[in-house]
């Protein structure tokens, strides 16, 4: 469960589907504003895929601060990406928090398609 605004409500990473639109999640893997707690299951929650064309493998390559924020697909595509991790959290320091707000800085100039 899910226990303050920043990891029910703030994005910690993002999912690309076949089509190659981007769904956001939460720490919770559930869309932003959900939570494990207030909900019955993951499937119930109302999940939106939008296509950012600009938003390619070696954007996001330069987006994320580390490789081990990506995975791939069996073609070697991007099909998941991390803000952050659990000894990077935003919280834990200055420089965390820049490098997050960074991150979302620049995914913030993609436009919908």
């Amino acid at each position: 469960m899910l226990d303050n605004f920043f990891k029910v409500n703030m994005p910690y990473g993002m999912m690309r589907n076949a089509d190659g639109a981007w769904f956001t999640f939460n720490r919770e893997y559930m869309p932003l504003g959900w939570n494990k707690a207030d909900q019955k299951s993951r499937e119930s929650a109302p999940v939106v895929y939008v296509k950012y064309p600009g938003l390619t493998d070696q954007r996001i390559l330069s987006i994320v601060p580390d490789l081990k924020y990506v995975q791939r697909d069996p073609t070697g595509q991007i099909e998941r990406f991390y803000l952050y991790t659990n000894s990077v959290f935003p919280f834990r320091s200055e420089d965390n928090w820049n490098t997050y707000m960074k991150a979302l800085q620049r995914l913030a100039d993609y436009k919908v398609k």
